[in-house]
């Protein structure tokens, strides 16, 4: 797994966290929000389908939607990539997860 992909995942995995630890968090208020903000700047038909895809997962089952997004396949890579939880995390609890990136082997080059 690269690097990016790495810190992606472990990002997403603490917002993940956070919203299992805090069932008051507004997660679907706040990513449709991203969603409409991330429309107007995305470009190309493969971005808005991801931003179709998260439109659906948020509006289902909030387990369907951890599956599918942490899932190790292309698409749960491409919906960490574009991601509508920002502002979720502290800046805090962003370092911690980067840091737990640092911590574990990674690729060489």
């Amino acid at each position: 797994m690269s690097r990016k992909v790495a810190i992606q995942l472990a990002l997403h995995a603490a917002v993940i966290a956070k919203l299992r630890a805090d069932p008051s968090i507004p997660y679907v208020q706040i990513a449709e929000r991203s969603i409409d903000r991330m429309r107007s700047a995305v470009r190309g038909p493969s971005m808005g389908r991801c931003l179709d895809t998260w439109a659906e997962l948020i509006s289902g089952p909030f387990d369907w939607m951890v599956s599918v997004s942490l899932a190790d396949d292309e698409l749960g890579r491409e919906l960490r990539a574009l991601n509508p939880f920002t502002g979720v995390l502290t800046q805090e609890e962003r370092l911690a997860a980067l840091r737990s990136v640092d911590r574990q082997p990674g690729e060489c080059g």
